[in-house]
Parts: C-alpha cells; structure tokens; sequence
C-alpha cells in the first residue's frame, strides 16, 4: 500500500492511503482492460486506452476484441503487494486454471523470429530452446525466465519455444515475478489463443493479428498495465482506479 499525492496550488495534498492496483492504473498512460462476465467466465472482452498523462481522462484506441482467459476463469491476485479480494472472490492459485484478476504490469514481448515485428518497441527476446519459465513452486527460480542449465533445479517448467505455436508471439505480464510468492501462480502471458480458440492454464490469449496490433501500439514508457476483471468488479472499482 502507498500514498497518493496531488499537487494543488503548488502544495503537495495526501490524500490517502491507496493500493499497488490502484496506483498502478493511475500513473499508467496505456490500458488494455479485460471484461469478464463473472469470476467463472473463461471469455473475455478487450479493449485498448491511453491518455497524454496521468490523470486526465482515458481515450478509447480501436474497437473491442474477443479474448479467452483460464479454464476456470479468474482469480484474485495473490502476489506480493496485491489488495484485500473483493468479496466471494476466489483467489490464484498454482495450477488451478485462472487468469490473475486485477492490475498488472505489461513487460516484454518474446517471440521466435530473431528479431521484434516491424514496428514493436517492448523489449524484445528471441526464445531459444533452452528457455523456460519455472512454474515449480518450490524451485529457486519459481516465477521466472531463465535458460535451462544441464541439471535443472526445478520439477517443471514451460519451454518458451513451444512446438504448438502459441508462444510465436507473447507479453510478459509482470504477475508475481519480482518478489515471487510460491504457489500464487506464474509464467502469465499474453499470448496467442490456438485454432479452436480453447481456454488458457491461466493466460489471456487472442488472435494473432489483435496481439500484434496490441504490440505495436504498446509503448514501455507509458507504464502500460493490464487490468482483468468481473463486469460486477470492475462497476465497483471504476471510480476509485481510475478506469475508464
């Protein structure tokens, strides 16, 4: 939990006590906001806003897009620094088939061509087949993107060049990576959702050309977060984050 602070007349207002969610959004200038009908919804409805700086009101960029989440649906985040769950709301888990319900950073892009598509601006890294993402939590490296060494020191792991395709193109969401809690869940992407548009282990996956479009669009100095809700959730939380 941090402060939020305004300046007003030259003088620097606290005006309270606010939440990493909700700081996040506020000095965010790229949004992508996910819709979900309820917590058990493994569907979803994306769309992309920006604005010139923090503060002033959210612009719509495009038009909504469909996207699917984790099998079971959502859960609340459970990483470090993540605000009291609403009520009833069920919470991430390792392995337990839901997205991350709240507000999380957007990193870096990975892919398999060697170098970013033609207009990217992330950060990018070329997967190699020595990467991985270790989903053990019980590993030293639990939650994060390393190059697999002869004897790994983890019981499992995704390999981030998959032969399926899925992770040709992705978004590192920064869920539980840098200060990782076990068994909160990891490796939660952004990635590419397959032909019979199946639900995710806990990813938001969309079209390839909605993903490329997001891509390009995305911008690392804006602080761009994405934000996953519940319909009901997000009518709640609106005014106090920020959303538009």
């Amino acid at each position: 939990m941090g402060w939020l602070l305004i300046l007003q007349l030259g003088q620097t207002v606290q005006l309270g006590p606010v939440h990493a969610d909700e700081a996040l959004v506020r000095r965010a200038r790229q949004l992508v906001l996910v819709i979900a009908a309820s917590w058990s919804s493994s569907d979803g409805t994306a769309r992309r806003y920006e604005r010139d700086a923090p503060g002033q009101h959210w612009r719509a960029v495009g038009g909504p897009f469909p996207v699917r989440l984790g099998r079971s649906g959502l859960g609340w985040r459970g990483d470090a620094g993540a605000p009291p769950p609403p009520p009833d709301a069920p919470l991430k888990r390792e392995g337990d088939g839901r997205s991350p319900a709240g507000a999380l950073p957007l990193g870096e892009m990975w892919g398999y061509d060697e170098t970013a598509p033609a207009g990217v601006l992330l950060p990018y890294h070329a997967a190699r087949p020595s990467d991985r993402c270790v989903d053990d939590p019980e590993a030293p490296h639990y939650g994060q993107l390393v190059e697999a060494p002869a004897s790994p020191p983890w019981r499992s792991a995704e390999r981030m060049l998959r032969p399926d395709g899925l992770y040709r193109y992705l978004l590192v969401v920064r869920y539980n990576m840098d200060r990782p809690l076990p068994a909160v869940g990891s490796c939660i992407f952004v990635h590419l959702w397959d032909k019979a548009r199946s639900p995710t282990s806990g990813c938001t996956a969309m079209a390839v050309e909605d993903l490329l479009r997001l891509a390009r669009w995305l911008r690392p100095d804006t602080r761009p977060v994405l934000v996953q809700l519940p319909a009901p959730v997000y009518a709640r939380l609106r005014r106090t984050w920020g959303l538009p």
